[in-house]
């Protein structure tokens, strides 16, 4: 049985003898590599071909990879490979992939198991081509790794604590903070945990350590949560105790005969010292605790992410008016304008390639229903809707107005933006069966210059666009 390692350094293991060397060179490792986090289901020959001879013909392309393949089978056996006519897929029963054995530990919530699966970074120091296809498509899977990784650990982590073994706590977030070490939120939670398992010292050491380190690798100041927290960890805890039980042996007396001795004016003077003492002390923790509730909120870090694209689905350039790139609200989809025909392409924020949409040449400023199951967009000026379950786009507002933007609202209706003067922002709903409004292609609701609505040449079913003024709109 052969063990592909991809998660951490890439490595080839038979586990009855040597793997011969022919198998191990940089080319034929790296297809075994490419189709392993292929996943079971394989990748097809063109996606191999781009991937790994970007710069070769589709002939010689096509050759370079047959003689691969032959180079893996003739060391490893034939059937380590399994191919069709236009996939290729390693043979599960053969060869053993850490990362498939992973994502099923994940899926399966075992997350000791995939953590232990998980040795560093997917395919870490290894690069196969020049080919930034091939590299964005890998660190899409790195990251996406990565975030499983780190998710399994914090469950450990959080279940420790929750179970009182602090120190196996420490143990995971310890090893949050090794695969993150610039992560202000890792090293926070590392430090908490290093407090509540006694070690205040330790969490205050390790503040330091990760100050420095954002210092000299960021070349910014580190996270002033960290610094607040290292100096409330350096701070000794206060406790003050005031015992005012009366023993049941003690003698009563009244106060007025407790304080006409001078030994009871003694006592009066150091409860009234011990009294103040505790007001003042109060007062400062007070104080503390207010100015930590006023005090602003240090500023939060800005996220900026890179966006891979294929440069066969490159944006289309845009005018100054015009949108190019949506997100869906759960920010897990992406709609664009692109590709050589400028068609409507939708796509998986961690995928590389998108879908293109029929019929949707020309397109522009496209937008998310709320639900991110259907995109909006405009095409010769009137706005048409597609759906992600497929099918062609729907007109939803067509008329000789025209519109220079829209949006979609969450009440289902979509507001767009008229070229005219004399309509100012325009509201149709979001009908998947066919316009609504304007089935004659005539300028529909129009406002007069008083203000009143004229209703010439006004279909029985324009009801649903209505139009209002732009401010400081005269007509």
């Amino acid at each position: 049985m052969l063990t592909l390692e991809l998660l951490g350094t890439l490595s080839l293991r038979d586990e009855t003898r040597p793997v011969p060397v022919a198998a191990q060179q940089k080319r034929p490792l790296g297809l075994l590599a490419i189709l392993g986090l292929g996943g079971k289901p394989g990748l097809s020959r063109d996606r191999i071909e781009a991937y790994l001879w970007p710069e070769s013909s589709g002939a010689r392309a096509q050759h370079a990879l047959d003689q691969t393949v032959y180079a893996i089978r003739h060391a490893l056996g034939s059937d380590v490979i399994l191919a069709t006519a236009r996939e290729l897929r390693l043979n599960p029963e053969l060869v053993r992939v850490d990362v498939w054995e992973f994502e099923q530990a994940i899926g399966a919530s075992q997350w000791t198991a995939a953590v232990g699966y998980y040795k560093g970074p997917l395919l870490d120091g290894f690069h196969f081509a020049d080919s930034h296809e091939l590299d964005s498509w890998i660190e899409s899977n790195r990251s996406r790794l990565r975030l499983e990784y780190q998710k399994a650990i914090e469950f450990l982590a959080n279940s420790s604590a929750e179970a009182g073994d602090h120190s196996q706590s420490v143990t995971w977030w310890r090893r949050l903070a090794n695969s993150d070490p610039l992560s202000a939120g890792a090293t926070k939670k590392l430090m908490l945990a290093l407090a509540a398992a006694g070690d205040r010292a330790g969490a205050v050491q390790y503040a330091r350590v990760y100050q420095e380190l954002v210092r000299q690798e960021l070349e910014m100041e580190p996270d002033a949560e960290i610094e607040d927290l290292a100096a409330a960890l350096s701070r000794p805890a206060i406790s003050a105790t005031v015992n005012l039980a009366v023993s049941p042996h003690t003698p009563s007396v009244t106060p007025s005969v407790a304080t006409s001795t001078p030994q009871g004016k003694e006592h009066s003077r150091r409860d009234r010292t011990v009294l103040y003492a505790v007001i003042v002390l109060a007062m400062l923790i007070s104080g503390g605790a207010i100015w930590g509730w006023m005090r602003p909120a240090p500023a939060k870090q800005v996220v900026r992410s890179m966006l891979a694209i294929d440069s066969t689905e490159a944006m289309a350039p845009s005018t100054a008016w015009s949108g190019r790139l949506a997100i869906s609200p759960d920010g897990s989809r992406l709609a664009y304008i692109g590709g050589p025909r400028s068609q409507l392409l939708i796509r998986a924020r961690n995928q590389l390639h998108a879908m293109a949409v029929p019929g949707t040449e020309g397109a522009t400023s496209p937008f998310f229903s709320p639900d991110g199951r259907q995109v909006g967009f405009l095409r010769d000026f009137i706005v048409q809707i597609a759906s992600l379950d497929g099918g062609p786009p729907i007109t939803v507002l067509d008329s000789l107005i025209g519109v220079s933007g829209a949006s979609w609202g969450p009440d289902n209706f979509i507001y767009a933006d008229a070229f005219s003067d004399n309509f100012g922002l325009l509201r149709v709903e979001a009908n998947t069966h066919g316009p609504t409004c304007c089935p004659t292609e005539k300028a529909c609701c129009l406002r007069s210059g008083s203000g009143e609505r004229t209703e010439q040449e006004v279909g029985s079913r324009s009801r649903s666009l209505w139009p209002t003024s732009r401010q400081g709109n005269t007509g």
